[in-house]
C-alpha cells in the first residue's frame, strides 16, 4: 500500500513539474529535436491551403518536430488539383489527411505531419476507430474530429506513438463532443499499453476550470481513462481574452516521457501552437521525471502536495505586487518576470527535498 502511495505521489509531482515548467517559446529558440527525443507541433492552423507555403518559408522552423498536428484545416484534399501532393512540404512525407466532416468542408478537418527522420514511411498509419467520426442523423453537426495515426519504431528506438490529432467546432454542443470522445478512448483501450497522446483544439477554456462544468466533465473523462494535461497557460489570446483551448493530454503510464510542454508564438493563426517534447529512452519504470534520482548515492529529489503547502502558496500568490510586473516593457520581459515571481513562490511552497533510497532489509 506505501509502495503504490508512493508511486502515486511521484506520479502528481511529475504532473506538477510539467504544468508548473509550462512557458510561451519564441520560434527561434526552438531546438531541433535528438536522437532520442520526438518533437510535436500541434496547431489550429485556420485553412492548410491558405498556410501551406508559409510551412515552405518556414521550413527551417518546422523541420525541427518529428511530427506536425493541424486542425481546423478547412481542406478537402480531393478538391485540390494534385490531392495531397499539393501539401507536401520539405522534409516530411506526404501528409494524412482528414477532410472536415461537414459538407461545406468549413470549420474542420485534420492533417498530420511525419518527418522523414523519425521512421520509415511503411512505419506510419492512420488508425480507425470504428464510427469514431459519424455525424448522427438526428444531429446536423459532427460529434467531434479525431484523426489517430501510429508509428512504430520512433528514430529506431523500438518505442510506438500513437498521436490523436483532434477538434471540436465551438458551435457543437460539449457533451456530444464528450460523448464521442469517450467512444474514441474506449475503443483504443487495446493500444493502452503504448504511450498515447491526444492534442488539439478542444474550443473548453480550461482555465475556467473551477466554475466551468465542461471543463470540470472533460478532466475527469480524461483521467477516468488514465490521461493528464500538461499544458497550463493559455493559447488563444486577444485584445480582451485570454483562454486555454488548445489542449495536450498524455496516458500516465507513460508520462515519464514527458520532457516539456510549451507554447509557441507563431503568427500563422489567431492561435498559439503547442510544442511537446517526448522521450524515446526505453523508460526506467521505477521514478517519475521530477524524481531527479542519484543512481550512485540512491538520493531522489521530489516536492510534497499537501493542503499546508497548498495554502502557503495560495497566500503567496495573493500576496505578491504583481504591480512591478506590468511596468516593465515588452511582452517577452513582462512574461519572464511574471514566470520568474511563479516559479519563486512555487519552489517555496512546494521544495524539493531530498530521499535517500531504502536497502532491501533497511
Amino acid at each position: 500500500s506505501s509502495g503504490i502511495n508512493a508511486e502515486y505521489g511521484d506520479l502528481q509531482n511529475a504532473i506538477s513539474e510539467v504544468l508548473a515548467s509550462c512557458k510561451y517559446q519564441r520560434a527561434k529558440n526552438v531546438k531541433i529535436s535528438n536522437d532520442h527525443e520526438l518533437k510535436i507541433l500541434s496547431l489550429n492552423i485556420r485553412s492548410l491551403v491558405k498556410n501551406v507555403a508559409y510551412l515552405r518559408e518556414e521550413i527551417e522552423l518546422f523541420s525541427k518536430y518529428d511530427v506536425l498536428c493541424f486542425n481546423e484545416t478547412n481542406c478537402n484534399s480531393s478538391k485540390l488539383p494534385n490531392g495531397r501532393r499539393d501539401l507536401v512540404i520539405e522534409d516530411f512525407y506526404e501528409p494524412i489527411v482528414q477532410d472536415p466532416v461537414r459538407k461545406s468542408g468549413k470549420g474542420g478537418g485534420l492533417a498530420v505531419y511525419v518527418n522523414k527522420r523519425v521512421c520509415n514511411p511503411e512505419n506510419f498509419m492512420d488508425v480507425q476507430i470504428k464510427s469514431a467520426n459519424l455525424v448522427s442523423a438526428d444531429q446536423p453537426c459532427p460529434n467531434g474530429e479525431f484523426q489517430i495515426v501510429k508509428i512504430h519504431n520512433c528514430k529506431n528506438t523500438n518505442r510506438t506513438k500513437v498521436i490523436i490529432n483532434f477538434y471540436r467546432s465551438p458551435s457543437l454542443i460539449p457533451t456530444q463532443f464528450l460523448s464521442r470522445l469517450e467512444s474514441v478512448l474506449r475503443g483504443l483501450e487495446r493500444h493502452s499499453s503504448k504511450h498515447v497522446i491526444l492534442l488539439g483544439d478542444a474550443n473548453i477554456d480550461l482555465i475556467k476550470y473551477e466554475s466551468d462544468a465542461h471543463s470540470q466533465d472533460l478532466i475527469a473523462l480524461l483521467e477516468k481513462y488514465g490521461f493528464a494535461q500538461t499544458i497550463s497557460k493559455p493559447t488563444r489570446v486577444t485584445d480582451h481574452s485570454a483562454t486555454l483551448i488548445d489542449h495536450v493530454y498524455t496516458n500516465k503510464i507513460e508520462f515519464d516521457d514527458v520532457i516539456s510542454c510549451n507554447i509557441l508564438t507563431l503568427d500563422i493563426s489567431d492561435h498559439l501552437a503547442t510544442s511537446t517534447t517526448l522521450k524515446l529512452d526505453i523508460p526506467s519504470r521505477v521514478n517519475f521525471r521530477n524524481g531527479r534520482k542519484n543512481t550512485c548515492s540512491g538520493k531522489s529529489e521530489t516536492r510534497v502536495f499537501n493542503e499546508a503547502n497548498h495554502a502557503k502558496f495560495k497566500n503567496l500568490i495573493e500576496n505578491e505586487n504583481w504591480q512591478s510586473v506590468g511596468l516593465t516593457d515588452g511582452a517577452d520581459i513582462q512574461y519572464n518576470a511574471l514566470y520568474e515571481t511563479y516559479m519563486k513562490h512555487y519552489n517555496s511552497a512546494y521544495p524539493l527535498k531530498s530521499n535517500r533510497a531504502r536497502r532491501k532489509f533497511e
